[in-house]
Formats: structure tokens, C-alpha cells, sequence
């Protein structure tokens, strides 16, 4: 009789047991994609989170193994923000005890009692070492299947033209999926260090790409011409990662090369390399081995996550009931042959502003609220005509003259007793609109060498915006077979010649060439004694090695052409994108550079945070905040209603209100140097800056001389806080520059106060191997915000024990 409750109990153990494990999803890849055995658990994990888990719960798991789930906790918020909620806090600490005495008890044979029965059955066939060191690796996952679902609904209304572009250049359909991992399918999509859009470019990645982003525009928010430039980012991933494969793995398949090409465009494409080198094409493998300070949780869960993405959006009404999807918006759309403000637009054709606003998300703020005029050559996008066509109003509306702009944006730079009302009152706009304008606060608060912009004024686009398929492709073809069919050979590296030096041995010489020291002696019969003189030669044999042919032109000739090649981009900017794309969405082509507080850190998408979903998902919760010590300096940033020397600062507590305000000091300012023959201009590389940007803001057509200036070389590129040395003719032409370059970088930083606000700050204390670069994107701060805080940030000099502070980021 006692048999049936024991079965019971039984029963209900298992039943507890499984709550937490991840549901088994049955994922088919197909021949585009690779599906090992080994990701299986690791892509269920990923299915739950994007299905099962709503944004209200904390999932418990391991940060090693995705899939060993400890717990579920459903609290508002799930894992929290920025900051960890002391729930959060305590489960973590019970669960670290919990595995604890699980390892204690495992290794002395002890009996466990209920939990930490099921927490042993997690490590099956593993050692007692293994679960303490599974106490240090509990993370806090929290659920996304709200932000899903609405994802499949946004889905419908790209799907067909992300789908069709594709097709039509050479990539799997099978990466439409890829945006529900990067923003969940929301165009409007902005993350915490500047990615924006369906495909979460960064800024100087998208320029590389041959997108527009500066003051009138910003492409990356146009999800079909962010689906072209991301489709040109992986293509060109493809070129390079397939041939390295095929090296080291001549039957390599496609869809073996994939998850790496996935993978690189969110850890870059030279990680991938290193780690294909490293380890081989077993993508697996990888994952297991392959050891980076960088390669860390999000990029190790990406293409899991692309893949259980993919699965559960084409699976969506298993998944979610009653979803139903947006329909696509037909519209028409013509290129402007004159510059146009938008009221004209409006006006001409009878449409509300917020339409063509929907329909032309590639517009800056600037050009809705009348500051700037639409570009000539710009494709104005209608709402589909409910009977006709639009065809005779735009007719007319080509025929007709172009738009007179508002006056020329001005800048001021802030001296020594100004007041932000009497520099209003000097340009004779009002004073409301000045603080508004720059984000003075309250109190419109301005500092010495900080830059305003003057409300009213406009920037003006002189160059038509050329087609974007020309601007991204340049009419090249691509074509998957074609690259596989490039042909492998083994080749031989001709003999070297090494001339003995005073001190050398043989067996020196043979590690100075990676060479076995007795394959050196036997080449050149040294005899037992390897016995070397100085000025002697010995011969250093070649090397057999498997090489691809490098040049792509037998792919481009197989290949059928994408598009009509009718007006080729410049090899000047063709060079440069194939540069830039080295650095991956966020990562420098040199390992080395890395490390240096000097590098820029460009690119699609910064490693962990440019993907604005997966970015939250993995996000690492922060240290406890370390209150700034009383009167520190550090911790606060001084402000005066009239602008002071810094001497004669005082200190205000809020800091949230001067971090709205434009940054200060010299750094978009140029320096003139030196007289006569010996005169030459010279600018500090800033973040989001590319080579690209200089020359537009010179005038087009100089990035050559630019180059030579500097000692550039072609596969090079500029790096964050370099000196650079500019082409610049006069003080007239200075200014022009500098006009230029500083709106571009009020616009990007006026869009991201548009979707984020300073709220505080913290103090941080330098660590070994900190940087500037690393420190904004450990925490997800754009790096010119934290400049702003801390003005010297990137300056080599720090030293471990420092304190740094760090703004208090939230979503508007």
C-alpha cells in the first residue's frame, strides 16, 4: 500500500526537476546552416528565453553551459538594469552555497538531501572541482518573449524585401533572423553606446559601408539600406573566412563557414580568424577551446541564438498564439532633384508630417523640425496613393525651384565671462532656445571651451546623395560557389639565406625561424658540434603551405553581376571599406592595438553591446556603485551660469544636467602648427571618425593626400587619439572643417540623448588593463560621454587605483 504515494513523490521529484530544464525544440538548419549536436541544448536554452520566459523572469543558469538551469525567479524587472536588486543578489549567493555543499558532499560521499539532488544530477559524470567552479559562474538571464513576439509582428512588414535582398546578393535567406537577435525587428532601435537601427550599425561602421550619417542624414535607421550595407558586411566576411577554411579544411562546407561568418558580426571578423586559425573550422570546437580576454559569453551564445531565433520566428504561431503579423507598406518614392524643406513636402502633397515621417526614418530630427533641407538626390518615400498616382504632383514638384535654407548653423565656443542669455542675446535668438538647444539644464549651465550650436541655423548637403546600391556594392558580384570553387594550392616558400651574427647558435637561429634545431643542422651539415662563425650563411629551407588564390576576381568573373556597373565607387573608398571591415562591427584588425588606450574602436554593431537585444540579454550586472569620497574632484563636475577659468570653478551636485551639455576643450578644434613651409594643420582622432569623414568635411577627393600627409598606407586606417595632419588650405577652409565635423558629432550625440538621459554617476577604480575603450565598453557607455566626464580618459598615462566616473545611463 505504500508503493503508490513513494511513485508519487517520485513523480513529483522528476516533474520538478524537468520545470527547470529547457524544453527539447526540434531545429532543423537545412543546407544553409550548420547544426552541430554539440549547440543542440545550447540553442533550446536560447529558444526558451526568445518563447518561454517573459521579461518579468530572472532564469538562474550557468554562464560556462547556458542549458544547466538552476532557477526561475519572477519578479518585476527579472535580472534589473544597470544596477543588481538585492533579490537578485541573495538568490545568487544561496545558489553559490547550494553548489557548494553539493561539491562537498559529491567529494566525500556524503548524502544530499532534496535541491541539492537535482542540482547534482546537472553534473552528471563530472568532478566535484567542476561544480566549485560552477558557483562562480551563476548569471542572471532575463526573459525576452514579449519583446519577441512584437519582433514577429514588426517581421511582416520587412520580411519580403529583407528576404528578396538576399537572394538577389548571394546570402541565405535564412539571415533574415538575424535582426530579432540584434534589435527584435525595431528599426528604431538605439543602444546604450550608439548602434542604431534593424541591424544595429555603429556609426563609423555604417560610413565604412557606404552608408550617410551625419547631420541630415542617418541611413541606419532605413531598414533597407541597413539590410544592404549588413548584407555587404557579411559578404565580405564570407570572402575572407571561406578561403582561410579551405586552408586548413579543403572539403569544408558552406554551411560549416557560416556559423563563423554569423559569428563575426558580432565579434569581428579577425577574431574569427584568429580563433578559425587557432583551432580549425569545427565551430564547436571553438567554442570549447578557443581562449580570448574578448571571447566571452555573448559572442560564445551568438550563433545559438541566431539559430534559435531563426526556429522560433518560423515557428511563431506554435510559439505564440493569435500573433499576427504587420503587412508591408507599399509606397512610391522618387529622388529629389532639388533640396526641399519638408514643409514643402507636406504642403505639395497633402501628407501629415507624421506619414512621411514613418516613411522616411533616414531623416535627422533636424530636417522634421525645419533646421535642415532634404538632400537633392535623396529617395522620398509617399504613402501608396488610394487612387492614381502621385505621378503629375511629382512632376511638378521636380519642376519647381529649390528651398531656400535657414541660415548657416554657427558654433560658439564658450570664453571667460560668458552667460548662456547674453551669447543668445549676441545672435539675437532666444535664450529658451539656446539652453534647449544644447541640453544646458535648468539652470542653463555653460563652461569654458565648450561648444553651443546656435539655434536656427542649417547644414547643407552640396553633393547629390548618389545611389546606395552603387555606394555600398559598386556594382561588384558575389557569389558563394564561386568563392568555395576558388582553387587550393600547395605551394613552396622559397629558401632563405640567414648571415650568422657574432654570439649566434644553431639551435637560436633555428627558433628566431620556428624550425626544429636539428632539421637546421641536417640542411646545412653543421655536424655534431652545429658549430656556427660570424659572417657564415646557412640556408633556412621554405615552407609547404596551402594557399587560395587571394584575388576575388574569379569569383566576381563566375559570378553573375548583381547590378548594372555603371558608376563604379572610387578604389580610394573600396580600399577603405575592405580596411574597415577587418575591424569587424567593433574590433581592430591588430590584437595588439586593442590593448593600447589609443585605439579606436569602430564598427557595426562594439563586441556585446552593438547587438541591442543579445547586448541585454547577456548584459554583466555591475560592481556595487563606489561613492565618490567627499570633496573629490573626480566624482563632480563644476558649472557656473557664467562661464569660469578653472581655477575659479566651484561645484554643483548636478552632474546629470552638465553631461547633457556639448562637449568641451580643444578636441574638435584643428591646431596650427609650426610657419611658412613648416605650416601644417593638425586634428586629434575622435570616436566614431573614419578617414572617410575628413575628407568629406574638407571638401571630397583629398583622403590620398590625407594619407601621404601621414604615412598611411593602404590597408591601414586612423586610429582614436592619433595625430592627424589635414590638407587644409587657409583659416577659412579650417573653419569650414571644423563647422562640419562638430554638427556631425552634435547630431549623433543629440540622437542618442533622444532615447537616453543621464541620470548620476559613479566612481570606478582603474583595474589592470583598463582603458578608455575598454571601460565604455565593459559598461556600455558611449566612449564620448564618458569623455566628458572624464576629459583625459584616453591619455596612456593612467594608473591602476585611479578613479574614473562613470554616468548613470537610462532609458527615455
Amino acid at each position: 500500500m505504500r508503493i503508490i504515494p513513494v511513485l508519487f513523490l517520485f513523480l513529483v521529484s522528476l516533474s520538478a526537476y524537468a520545470e527547470y530544464l529547457p524544453r527539447h525544440h526540434n531545429v532543423q538548419c537545412g543546407t544553409d546552416f550548420l547544426c552541430p549536436p554539440g549547440l543542440q541544448r545550447r540553442v533550446d536554452f536560447w529558444a526558451d528565453v526568445f518563447s518561454l520566459h517573459n521579461i518579468d523572469t530572472a532564469v538562474f543558469h550557468d554562464r560556462k553551459v547556458p542549458e544547466r538551469v538552476y532557477s526561475v525567479l519572477h519578479r518585476k524587472g527579472a535580472c534589473g538594469g544597470r544596477s543588481t536588486p538585492a533579490d537578485i543578489k541573495r538568490e545568487r549567493s544561496r545558489l553559490a552555497a547550494l553548489l557548494q555543499s553539493v561539491a562537498k558532499k559529491k567529494a566525500s560521499g556524503g548524502a544530499m538531501q532534496g535541491e541539492e539532488k537535482r542540482i547534482a544530477s546537472l553534473f552528471a559524470g563530472e568532478r566535484a572541482s567542476e561544480i566549485r567552479k560552477a558557483a562562480d559562474r551563476i548569471r542572471c538571464q532575463s526573459g525576452n518573449s514579449n519583446r519577441f513576439r512584437k519582433g514577429v509582428q514588426r517581421f511582416g512588414e520587412h520580411q519580403s524585401r529583407v528576404a528578396q535582398a538576399l537572394t538577389e546578393f548571394g546570402l541565405p535567406d535564412g539571415v533574415q533572423y538575424l535582426p530579432f537577435v540584434e534589435s527584435s525587428y525595431n528599426p528604431e532601435a538605439y543602444s546604450r553606446v550608439g548602434a542604431a537601427g534593424l541591424w544595429q550599425l555603429m556609426p563609423a561602421t555604417a560610413r565604412h559601408l557606404g552608408l550617410e550619417v551625419n547631420p541630415v542624414l542617418d541611413e541606419r535607421m532605413d531598414p533597407e539600406l541597413a539590410t544592404l550595407a549588413a548584407i555587404r558586411y557579411l559578404q565580405h566576411s564570407f570572402e575572407v573566412l571561406a578561403p582561410e577554411a579551405r586552408k586548413i579544411k579543403p572539403d569544408v562546407t558552406i554551411a560549416e563557414i557560416f556559423p563563423f561568418v554569423i559569428t563575426s558580426y558580432n565579434y569581428g571578423l579577425n577574431g574569427m580568424l584568429r580563433a578559425m586559425r587557432a583551432v580549425g573550422v569545427d565551430f564547436v570546437k571553438v567554442l570549447e577551446n578557443y581562449k580570448s580576454e574578448s571571447f566571452q559569453v555573448a559572442v560564445k551564445n551568438f550563433y545559438a541564438s541566431f539559430l534559435a531565433a531563426r526556429h522560433v520566428a518560423t515557428h511563431a504561431d506554435q510559439y505564440f498564439s493569435g500573433v499576427s503579423q504587420n503587412r508591408p507598406r507599399d509606397t512610391a518614392q522618387f529622388a529629389l532633384k532639388q533640396p526641399l524643406r519638408v514643409s514643402t513636402v507636406v504642403s505639395h502633397f497633402g501628407v501629415s508630417k507624421d506619414k512621411l515621417k514613418k516613411l522616411n526614418p533616414a531623416l535627422t530630427s533636424g530636417v522634421w523640425k525645419g533646421q535642415h533641407l532634404i538632400p537633392r538626390g535623396y529617395v522620398l518615400r509617399l504613402p501608396k496613393k488610394m487612387f492614381g498616382s502621385w505621378d503629375s504632383k511629382i512632376a511638378a514638384l521636380q519642376d519647381s525651384a529649390a528651398d531656400k535654407p535657414p541660415r548657416r548653423l554657427q558654433h560658439y565656443r564658450v570664453r571667460k565671462g560668458d552667460s548662456a542669455c547674453g551669447i543668445a542675446n549676441r545672435y539675437k535668438v532666444s535664450c529658451r532656445q539656446l539652453i534647449k538647444e544644447n541640453r544646458l539644464g535648468k539652470r542653463g549651465f555653460i563652461r569654458i571651451g565648450q561648444i553651443l550650436t546656435i539655434p536656427g541655423g542649417s547644414i547643407i548637403l552640396k553633393k547629390t546623395i548618389a545611389d546606395a546600391r552603387q555606394r555600398i556594392f559598386g556594382g561588384k558580384a558575389f557569389s558563394t560557389d564561386a568563392i568555395m570553387d576558388l582553387p587550393v594550392e600547395v605551394v613552396r616558400t622559397p629558401d632563405r639565406i640567414y648571415k650568422v651574427a657574432k654570439g649566434d647558435t644553431a639551435c637560436e637561429v633555428a627558433k628566431k625561424f620556428s624550425m626544429l634545431c636539428a632539421d637546421l643542422v641536417r640542411q646545412n651539415k653543421l655536424g655534431k658540434d652545429k658549430k656556427l662563425v660570424a659572417g657564415q650563411t646557412v640556408i633556412i629551407p621554405g615552407k609547404e603551405k596551402k594557399v587560395v588564390q587571394s584575388s576575388l576576381s574569379v569569383a566576381r568573373n563566375k559570378a553573375q553581376p548583381a547590378s548594372p556597373d555603371t558608376s563604379t565607387s572610387s578604389g580610394e573608398k573600396q580600399q577603405e571599406l575592405m580596411v574597415s571591415l577587418w575591424k569587424g562591427l567593433g574590433k581592430s584588425p591588430d590584437r595588439q592595438a586593442q590593448k593600447q588606450n589609443f585605439k579606436q574602436k569602430q564598427g557595426g554593431t562594439s563586441r556585446g553591446a552593438k547587438s541591442f537585444v543579445l547586448a541585454e540579454l547577456l548584459a554583466k550586472e555591475s560592481p556595487p556603485a563606489e561613492k565618490a569620497p567627499a570633496g573629490s574632484d573626480r566624482g563632480e563636475v563644476f558649472v557656473s551660469m557664467t562661464a569660469e577659468s578653472p581655477d575659479d570653478r566651484q561645484s554643483d551636485s548636478t552632474a546629470q544636467e552638465v553631461a547633457q551639455s556639448f562637449g568641451s576643450t580643444d578636441h574638435f578644434y584643428v591646431t596650427k602648427k609650426g610657419k611658412g613651409k613648416k605650416l601644417r594643420w593638425e586634428v586629434r582622432v575622435q570616436p566614431d571618425e573614419t578617414l572617410g569623414h575628413y575628407a568629406d568635411w574638407l571638401g571630397g577627393g583629398v583622403s590620398s593626400r590625407i594619407r601621404r600627409l601621414n604615412g598611411i598606407k593602404k590597408g591601414r586606417f586612423v586610429r582614436l587619439g592619433q595625430k592627424l595632419k589635414l590638407p587644409i588650405r587657409d583659416e577659412a577652409h579650417k573653419r569650414q572643417f571644423e563647422e562640419k565635423r562638430i554638427a556631425y558629432h552634435r547630431a549623433l550625440q543629440s540622437q542618442f540623448f533622444e532615447h537616453f538621459r543621464v541620470t548620476g554617476s559613479k566612481v570606478y577604480v582603474l583595474q589592470q588593463g583598463d582603458s578608455g575603450v575598454s571601460i565604455a565598453d565593459r559598461n556600455k557607455i558611449p566612449l564620448w560621454l564618458l569623455r566628458r566626464f572624464n576629459p583625459d580618459i584616453l591619455q596612456p598615462r593612467h594608473k591602476v587605483g585611479e578613479k574614473v566616473v562613470l554616468p548613470i545611463i537610462e532609458e527615455r
